[in-house]
C-alpha cells in the first residue's frame, strides 16, 4: 500500500526517484517508499527523469535545476518542487509559490497542482505544457512560451 503522502504526490511504484536537497525531516518519509523503488540523490546518476522531488530554498537553486535537468526530461515526468512554507518556524526562502519559479518556464513547464507535505514543506508539481490539456489560470501568471502562445 502506497504511503499516504506518496499519493498525494501521485508516486505510482516508479522504479526510480530523483529526490534532491531532502532535508533530514523527510528522511524517515522516504523510507516508506516501496524497497523495490530506488531513490537517487543526484542529478548526474540519471539519464532521464521520471519522478522528481527537489528540495529548493533559493531562486538560484530553481535556476541551477532547470538549466541541468533540460535535456533530461522526456514525456509526462512528474517533477516536484518542493519549497517551505512561509510558516516554517525551521526554513526560509527568496521566493513563494505564486513568484522565482520563472526558470521552470523557460524550460517549458508550468505549475499545476500543489499539496502540503509536512508543517514546513509544500510541494508545486510542475508539469511540461505539452501535457497540459487546459491552462485555467491569469494569463498573466503564465511562466512557458508555449503556453503563453495557447492563451492567445
Amino acid at each position: 500500500m502506497i504511503d499516504p503522502l506518496f499519493k498525494k504526490l501521485a508516486f505510482k511504484n516508479q522504479a526510480e526517484v530523483l529526490v534532491l536537497g531532502a532535508p533530514e525531516s523527510f528522511q524517515l518519509a522516504l523510507k516508506k517508499l516501496p524497497e523495490e523503488t530506488q531513490v537517487i540523490s543526484s542529478l548526474n546518476q540519471v539519464n532521464q527523469i521520471g519522478y522528481a522531488l527537489v528540495f529548493v530554498t533559493q531562486k538560484a537553486e530553481i535556476q541551477v535545476f532547470a538549466e541541468a535537468c533540460r535535456d533530461k526530461i522526456a514525456g509526462d515526468t512528474i517533477l516536484w518542487m518542493c519549497y517551505p512554507k512561509g510558516s516554517s518556524k525551521k526554513y526560509s526562502c527568496d521566493f513563494n509559490r505564486d513568484q522565482g519559479w520563472e526558470p521552470m518556464g523557460e524550460i517549458g513547464f508550468e505549475p499545476v497542482s500543489m499539496v502540503a507535505i509536512d508543517e514546513d514543506w509544500s510541494a508545486l508539481r510542475f508539469r511540461n505544457v505539452h501535457f497540459i490539456k487546459t491552462l485555467k489560470r491569469n494569463p498573466d501568471h503564465i511562466m512557458s512560451k508555449e503556453g503563453k502562445a495557447r492563451m492567445q
